[in-house]
């Protein structure tokens, strides 16, 4: 079943960056998801997906199963214009628990310091019960990459040690300061911390069993860990992909043995297709074209009132300062008004003069 992809204000044209559109993309299903586990038997076609780790053994991952959902955009957003021609305003990923009451849901990631041993000095305790479920980007190494990637895709290369650490051709990943993918499948060993797009959240009490079908929610926050770089890299590409993992503890064995993790429906899951829909799903709002360019009006009663049209004019900047006054989240575009800083033009959540100027120079320049 392909997803239901919608897009807003279909009826304008689209003609290279001049012709600016504002689109929703809305995908009750994803075009591909994957248990990312290196014993998996089928991988791509599984009916559940787990999220585990196998903190400090040797061989393995500590994100050992990971989840990677992926989401076809061509066919909505046009690809192809450059990174810099896609403004992502908001994006939220659902997924499904599969098992009942088989772990404790927690909403807040803990650093890797409440993973290391007692005696290490630098190990901290955990003050809540549970591990959090995290949700981080996609990156890839071998032969692989984000165009080239596909679900069935074998899982990697020759391990560092048997049978899988620091071997997956698609892992968990953030984008460091410079936009370039570092895979946290080892965090804990490697003695990082790295904020995941978003933790998911859910309508279960902290600390409480989750039981099965509930729904966790992950809205992507555009500031953290390069997200908003790395959606338009997707958007560019014709494809957005996430990883879902957790350190939740596995006792090996087949499928993960024992332990108290979490398993996902799948899109091969019965339970996916309607009337359940419970497979994984996505919306995102994304303005395609010039930064400057937010409305077709200035008159707020108007229904383009905040309907990019492809023309930077004073309706524009008006629009911005509006937003800017109000503390809108849309009005941050940038961590610094340093054209040579890596953090000019990405997100920081923080609104400021930099900001402002930002907007400046993107309005100057059309």
């Amino acid at each position: 079943m392909r997803p239901h992809l919608t897009a807003a204000l279909a009826c304008l044209s689209f003609s290279g960056i001049a012709g600016a559109q504002a689109f929703s993309v809305q995908a009750s299903l994803p075009d591909e998801d994957r248990w990312n586990y290196p014993f998996a038997p089928t991988p791509g076609t599984e009916l559940e997906a787990s999220t585990f780790g196998a903190t400090l053994v040797p061989g393995f991952d500590d994100y050992d199963a990971q989840f990677i959902v992926g989401f076809r955009t061509g066919s909505v957003v046009p690809p192809g214009l450059g990174e810099d021609a896609y403004h992502v305003e908001r994006c939220v990923v659902r997924l499904t628990v599969a098992n009942d009451l088989a772990f404790v849901y927690d909403p807040t990631p803990d650093s890797f310091r409440t993973l290391l041993p007692d005696t290490d000095p630098e190990a901290l305790p955990d003050l809540d019960p549970g591990r959090a479920v995290e949700l981080f980007g996609v990156g890839y190494r071998g032969a692989f990459t984000r165009t080239t990637w596909f679900e069935t895709a074998p899982f990697g290369g020759a391990p560092v040690v048997p049978p899988a650490q620091g071997a997956r051709f698609a892992f968990a990943g953030v984008l460091d300061d410079a936009g370039a993918p570092r895979d946290v499948s080892l965090k804990v060993r490697e003695r990082f911390d790295a904020d995941p797009y978003a933790a998911g959240l859910s309508a279960v009490t902290p600390g409480e069993r989750v039981p099965a079908g509930t729904e966790f929610v992950f809205e992507v926050d555009l500031c953290r860990s390069g997200a908003a770089l790395d959606l338009a890299r997707g958007l560019n590409d014709g494809v957005v992909r996430f990883t879902v993992a957790s350190l939740s503890p596995a006792t090996g064995g087949p499928g993960g043995g024992g332990g108290e993790f979490p398993r996902w429906v799948t899109r091969e899951n019965v339970l996916a297709l309607p009337p359940f829909n419970q497979g994984a799903s996505i919306e995102l709002d994304v303005r395609v074209g010039p930064a400057a360019d937010y409305t077709t009006t200035s008159d707020p009663l108007d229904p383009l009132y905040g309907v990019p049209d492809g023309v930077v004019d004073a309706s524009d900047f008006f629009f911005y300062l509006d937003l800017f006054a109000a503390g809108e989240p849309r009005a941050d575009l940038t961590g610094s008004s340093d054209p040579s800083d890596p953090a000019y033009g990405r997100p920081d959540c923080t609104l400021d003069a930099s900001d402002f100027f930002y907007y400046l120079d993107a309005f100057v320049g059309g």
